[in-house]
């Protein structure tokens, strides 16, 4: 999500849109007109959600998933859905030495085709705000590909 929602209500509403888009920017929420006055932060549809080795929940949506497998980015992976998931849950992790929200999760496998020996899953690690004023965690794949280590 790019830019700021404008909404047609009261000053303090589009004040709290616009800190509601500010606070989860880019993340995998779409927000739908306000009703009543009422802004609504509703999450796409979840695929999946694995736990990794050291117990944060980690999850791909479907809209993610079909932007990985696309013709244009990493159709390899289609038939590879399940090594995704293991590598998440006990592949190798490194963090971004730039961004310290991104991480690197790679695991090796015997089956990959072509030349590729690991699947390797980019994963983003944020807070959002709960309905109840609750901080959570909010960590999920961006993209996943295979490539060849060694």
């Amino acid at each position: 999500m790019s830019g700021l929602i404008k909404i047609n209500t009261r000053r303090g509403q589009e004040s709290l849109a616009e800190q509601v888009v500010t606070a989860i920017p880019n993340e995998p929420f779409i927000s739908s007109r306000p009703k009543q006055g009422k802004i609504q932060v509703v999450p796409e549809p979840i695929r999946w959600i694995v736990q990794d080795r050291y117990s944060n929940s980690i999850y791909l949506t479907q809209k993610r998933w079909e932007h990985i497998i696309e013709s244009i980015n990493h159709p390899e992976m289609e038939e590879y859905e399940e090594e995704l998931k293991e590598t998440v849950q006990s592949g190798v992790r490194k963090q971004d030495s730039l961004n310290t929200q991104k991480y690197r999760y790679s695991k090796e496998f015997d089956n990959l085709p072509a030349d590729n020996t690991h699947v390797v899953a980019i994963v983003l690690f944020r807070l959002h705000e709960s309905g109840l004023g609750e901080i959570e965690s909010n960590n999920f794949i961006v993209t996943a590909y295979q490539k060849e280590t060694g």
